[in-house]
This record gives C-alpha cells, sequence and structure tokens, in this order.
C-alpha cells in the first residue's frame, strides 16, 4: 500500500505540473487530487520538491550501473519524459534549487557508477570530482537548453535530440574511464 501511495502522489503531482505553474500547486491540491489528507502525505514527503527528488531518485535506482553510460544517457532520455514537469520546475522554481536538485542527482548517479567501475581511492577522488563536474555542467547546460527550445519552439523533436547526443558522445564515459585506469597505472 506505502509504494502505491507514494507512486499515485507521483503522479499527481506530475499531472498537476501539466495544468499549473509549480509555485501554484499546493499540498491542499495535491491530497484532494490523490484522495488522500495532508498527515498521509507529509508521512511519506517533506513538500512537493522532496516527491521530485523521490521520482528522480527512483529513476536513478532502476539505472543497470553496469551498462557504462547508458545510464546517462537514459537520465537524459527521462528529461523528455516528464518534459512538462522539467519546464515547470524551471520557469516557476527558484532557478538555483533547480539547478541543485538537477546536479545532485547526476552527482548521485555517477558516484554509484563511478563506484561499482572503479572504486574510491584518494586519486580516483580527484578524478571523479573533474568528471562529476564535467558531467553535472555540461548535462544541466543541455537540459537547460532543452528546456528553453522546447518552450519556445513545440515543434523541437526531443526524441531526435536525444537519439543524437548519444551517437555524439556514446563511448566517452568508456574511454574516459580507461584514461583513469592509464593513468593510475602509470603511478
Amino acid at each position: 500500500m506505502a509504494s502505491n501511495t507514494k507512486q499515485i502522489i507521483i503522479e499527481k503531482v506530475v499531472e498537476l505540473s501539466k495544468k499549473k505553474p509549480f509555485n501554484k500547486i499546493t499540498i491542499n491540491d495535491l491530497c484532494k487530487n490523490c484522495g488522500i489528507t495532508r498527515n498521509t502525505f507529509y508521512y511519506y514527503y517533506h513538500d512537493i520538491y522532496d516527491v521530485i527528488i523521490n521520482l528522480i531518485q527512483d529513476k536513478i535506482d532502476h539505472i543497470d550501473i553496469t551498462q557504462q553510460e547508458k545510464g546517462i544517457f537514459d537520465m537524459i532520455e527521462f528529461l523528455g519524459t516528464y518534459r512538462i514537469l522539467w519546464i515547470n520546475m524551471y520557469k516557476y522554481v527558484d532557478r538555483d534549487l533547480f539547478e541543485g536538485i538537477f546536479k545532485q542527482q547526476i552527482r548521485s548517479f555517477l558516484q554509484k557508477f563511478y563506484n561499482n567501475t572503479i572504486g574510491f581511492n584518494d586519486d580516483n577522488n580527484y578524478y571523479f570530482e573533474i568528471i562529476s563536474s564535467f558531467y553535472e555542467e555540461s548535462l544541466y547546460g543541455l537540459a537547460v537548453r532543452y528546456i528553453i527550445k522546447t518552450t519556445r519552439d513545440e515543434e523541437y523533436d526531443a526524441k531526435e535530440a536525444f537519439k543524437n547526443v548519444r551517437i555524439i558522445f556514446g563511448g566517452q564515459l568508456e574511454l574516459i574511464l580507461n584514461n583513469i585506469k592509464k593513468l593510475n597505472n602509470n603511478q
């Protein structure tokens, strides 16, 4: 039952974000649409932003990290799946908060992936910071451009753009990890 209630809350936040600005969605609106009490909502989440973080974290938890960069591309495609939600958050939520949520989730995925692939030690931690910063900034920049482009041009084909990103950047993370292994072997 708990898992079902949490899923309903997530679905209703996404649904409501299609109808009104994110900063205008109230806990009361959400509870009414879910058919739950405020106490039930607060049992699972601290606020509406916590619902979004949970949605993202759930996606990250279900990405197969053994398939290397496929997970990163899956995260990019995740943007397209919840396009309206991201546009709504970008437009109506504090941009620093939006950026922080987005980058932290990228970092969380990369930590999971990196630890599974290379593991952490003093040298690798340094390399992880470089890789994480690069991917946080580049994916956030890509996301913002995607959001701005889709708000200006509804004909923008996100699926085609994501396919092109996979083609252009495919193999880069594997190359980076191999280069780190070479650096480690040289020390």
